[in-house]
């Protein structure tokens, strides 16, 4: 969120009433009430007990104006929105008006708003990936960069305009499962000559699939490697296509591994905003850090990989 908000009281959570050790009785929370972040703190209820606030994951952050437009009390619902009103009951500020990492049942999403990641498990900042409605109709995934919030093209289309088709493109981490399947396991061996990120798809369980086949190649029985004119998309290619050789498999590993990194750094494998011509293609880049044992460079703004990493 941006600096010039407030976040309320730590960061509140959403949690069944049972899961707490002690509770307060269901009832509105008068001005100047608290909660401590503790291993027995108590927690807000809503009327009926299935909901209750006090400290975890889910996070909201109320701007310091509305400390001092008369707020009175603040109340948990039962849909779990959580309200601040004045003296008189009027609604001053809601948390479904402002989502952050979670969306609850009866919360909805406009065009207005989004969801997006935190930083890290313990970091609440915005991280680099964001979940939106945009004003077509479609449900949208796509990374950011940071600082400077600059969006990426989306990966993740839910292709509800007028369509009916569910041609969504999303879920990169489980495509490699699809690969090997087309390499080892299909009982024509398939080089499909085409991987990245629009071609790896996600059916109603949400569940990976390659597609679009349109330029694969079919090998024969005990053929591994076949010779054919260059296939493919810019910045996803293999170097082997450029040789005149015969190619295996391999394209299609390369290409998967474009992906990776660029899921791994949030950005696309060609961007030509990038103000330093040597990093506009992402695995030139990714080799002149490697070679200058420089890696942290790749995820500089990224506080959570930059952990993993020591």
């Amino acid at each position: 969120m941006e600096n010039h908000f407030l976040q309320l009281l730590g960061f509140l959570v959403l949690f069944l009433a049972a899961r707490f050790v002690a509770f307060a009785q269901a009832s509105n929370i008068t001005l100047g009430s608290s909660l401590v972040a503790s291993g027995n703190s108590s927690a807000w209820l809503s009327p009926s007990g299935d909901f209750a606030s006090g400290f975890h994951q889910i996070w909201w952050s109320i701007p310091p104006s509305f400390l001092d437009t008369g707020v009175s009390y603040a109340s948990l619902l039962d849909t779990g929105n959580f309200i601040l009103a004045s003296s008189e009951s009027s609604l001053l500020w809601q948390s479904f008006d402002h989502p952050s990492d979670t969306i609850l049942p009866t919360q909805t999403i406009d065009t207005t708003k989004s969801l997006s990641s935190r930083t890290s498990q313990n970091n609440f900042s915005r991280g680099h990936f964001e979940f939106r409605l945009i004003p077509d109709g479609n449900l949208v995934l796509n990374t950011f960069a940071l600082p400077t919030g600059n969006a990426y093209e989306a990966y993740f289309w839910s292709h509800t305009v007028d369509t009916g088709y569910p041609n969504v493109t999303g879920n990169r981490k489980y495509g490699s499962r699809g690969i090997l399947y087309l390499h080892e396991e299909c009982s024509t061996q398939i080089i499909h000559c085409d991987i990245k990120p629009q071609n790896i798809l996600l059916d109603d369980s949400f569940e990976a699939r390659i597609s679009d086949f349109g330029l694969a190649k079919l090998l024969m029985k005990d053929q591994t490697r076949t010779l054919t004119g260059i296939r493919g998309t810019k910045g996803y290619v293999a170097p082997e296509w450029f040789r005149n050789t015969a190619v295996t498999a391999k394209v299609d590993v390369y290409s998967y591994g474009i992906v990776l990194l660029e899921t791994i750094c949030c950005r696309k494998c060609m961007d030509t905003a990038m103000e330093n011509e040597e990093e506009i293609i992402l695995i030139d880049r990714v080799y002149d850090c490697f070679h200058s044992r420089l890696l942290h460079n790749l995820v500089q703004d990224d506080d959570e990989a930059l952990s993993d990493m020591r």
